[in-house]
C-alpha cells in the first residue's frame, strides 16, 4: 500500500509539472505575439505624431494666415520677395495663437492625409475627439485594424516637469498625444485581448520654420512656382533621393517584419519540441524524490525492525557458554518472528536503495537528453531577441525617412 501511494503521487507530482509547463509556454508565445502587435501599433502611433509635427503649429501661423497678418499677396516678383527679410518679419507671440480648448474639431484624416488637405493645415486640427480607423499593412498584404486617437494640449516647456501636465493657457509649446488600440489579437479560447499603447511628443513653435513657410507660400511671378527653376530642379532631386530612401526603409521594415515573424515561430516550435523532454524530467524527478522517500522510509523501517528484535533478545534471554537461551518456547517464537520481519525490512530496504539509484540515473540521463533541445530554445530566443530589435530599428529608421520626406 505505501509503495502504491508513492507512485500516486509520483504520478500527480510529474502531472502538475507538466501543467507548469505548458502553461508557461503557452504564456511565452502570447508574449511574443503580443510583442508583435505592440511593435506594429507603436509604429502606427510614430506616424500619427509625425503627421501632427507636418501641420503649422496653429491656426494662425498658416502662410495663408501669416500673409494676411503682414499685408503680404500671394504673388509677387523675384526681386520684391527677396527684399523682405522674413526671419525679421515674424513677431508671433503665445497671446496670437488659439485659445485652449479650441482645438479639433475632426477635420483631419490620418488615413488618407490628402482627402483634408483644406481643412486639416494646422496642429489644431490634428486633436481628434473620436477614435480614427487606420488599416496597418503587414508584410504578407493582409492588414491589421488599428483606432488611432490624438490630443492636443497646451504645455509651458518642452523638456523636464513642465511638458507632464497642460496648461489652460497659450504658450510656445503644444504637447501632441497618441493613442493606438486594436482587438485583432484573440485569447486561446477566442475572447479579445486589447493591446493599447500611447506615445507623446512636445512641440515647440519655430519662428524660422514659420518664416520659411511663409516665403515658400508666396509665389513668383512669370515662374509658376515660389522657387526658381534651380531651386524646383534642386527640390525635386532632393525629394526623389527622399523618397527612394523612404522605400528603401519600409522595404527593410517588412522584411524585418518577416524576420521577427520567422523567428517567433521558431521559437515556438524549439518550444513545443522541447515539451516532452521537459516533461520526461519532471517524471523523473518525481520518480526520483518518490524514490528517496521510500528508501528513507525502508531505512526507518528497517532499524525499527532491529531494534525490537534486539530488545526481545536482551529482555527475555540470557547468554551461557556462546549461546542464547530463552525463558519459554513463546519468547523464542517472538524473537524469531522479529528476526524475520527485520530480514523482510533488510530486503526492502535494499529494494528501496537500488530504485533511487535507478531513479537518479534516468533524472540525469533526462536532463542529459533535454541538453540539445534547451540548447535550442536559448539559440532560438537569442535569435528572436536580435530580430525584435533589427525590426525595431527599421522601424525608427522607416518613421525617420518618413520624416525627411514630410519635412521636405
Amino acid at each position: 500500500m505505501p509503495q502504491t501511494l508513492l507512485a500516486l503521487a509520483a504520478l500527480v507530482t510529474a502531472g502538475l509539472f507538466t501543467l507548469s509547463q505548458v502553461q508557461t509556454e503557452h504564456s511565452t508565445v502570447q508574449a511574443v505575439v503580443q510583442d508583435q502587435f505592440e511593435l506594429a501599433v507603436g509604429g502606427t502611433l510614430l506616424h500619427a505624431i509625425e503627421f501632427a509635427d507636418s501641420r503649422a503649429f496653429d491656426e494662425f501661423t498658416t502662410p495663408e494666415r501669416l500673409r494676411t497678418r503682414y499685408g503680404l499677396p500671394a504673388q509677387m516678383t523675384r526681386a520684391d520677395r527677396d527684399t523682405i527679410s522674413f526671419d525679421d518679419l515674424i513677431d508671433i507671440q503665445p497671446t496670437d495663437f488659439s485659445p485652449p480648448g479650441n482645438f479639433g474639431g475632426n477635420t483631419c484624416s490620418i488615413q488618407n492625409p490628402s482627402t483634408t488637405a483644406t481643412t486639416c493645415d494646422d496642429l489644431d486640427d490634428a486633436h481628434t475627439s473620436t477614435w480614427q480607423s487606420v488599416d496597418l499593412a503587414t508584410a504578407d498584404g493582409s492588414s491589421i485594424p488599428v483606432e488611432v486617437l490624438i490630443e492636443v494640449d497646451y504645455v509651458e516647456a518642452a523638456t523636464g516637469a513642465g511638458m507632464d501636465t497642460p496648461v489652460n493657457y497659450r504658450t510656445f509649446h503644444k504637447r501632441v498625444t497618441a493613442y493606438a488600440r486594436t482587438s485583432a489579437l484573440r485569447n486561446q479560447d477566442g475572447s479579445e485581448r486589447p493591446v493599447e499603447v500611447s506615445l507623446r511628443r512636445v512641440l515647440s513653435f519655430d519662428p524660422k520654420v514659420a518664416a520659411e513657410y511663409l516665403r515658400r507660400s508666396i509665389r513668383v511671378e512669370g515662374e509658376g512656382d515660389p522657387l526658381c527653376d534651380a531651386e524646383v530642379a534642386q527640390w525635386n532631386a532632393t525629394a526623389a533621393v527622399l523618397r527612394d530612401a523612404l522605400d528603401v526603409a519600409r522595404t527593410a521594415q517588412a522584411a524585418a517584419a518577416q524576420v521577427l515573424s520567422a523567428a517567433a515561430d521558431a521559437l515556438a516550435a524549439a518550444q513545443d519540441a522541447n515539451a516532452p523532454f521537459e516533461q520526461a524530467i519532471n517524471t523523473a524527478l518525481a520518480e526520483r524524490n518518490a524514490a528517496d522517500q521510500a528508501q528513507t522510509n525502508a531505512r526507518d523501517a528497517e532499524q525499527a525492525a532491529l531494534d525490537r528484535a534486539l530488545q526481545t533478545l536482551r529482555n527475555y534471554s540470557y547468554f551461557y557458554n556462546g549461546t542464547y537461551y530463552f525463558d519459554n518456547q513463546q519468547r523464542l517464537d517472538q524473537f524469531i518472528e522479529e528476526r524475520d520481519a527485520y530480514f523482510d525490512r533488510v530486503d526492502e530496504r535494499i529494494a528501496a536503495e537500488t530504485r533511487y539509484t535507478n531513479a537518479v540515473t534516468a533524472y540525469d540521463n533526462a536532463v542529459t537528453a533535454a541538453g540539445d533541445s534547451r540548447a535550442a530554445i536559448a539559440a532560438a530566443q537569442d535569435v528572436y531577441d536580435a530580430a525584435a530589435e533589427a525590426a525595431q530599428d527599421a522601424t525608427d529608421d522607416a518613421v525617420d525617412a518618413q520624416r525627411d520626406v514630410d519635412d521636405h
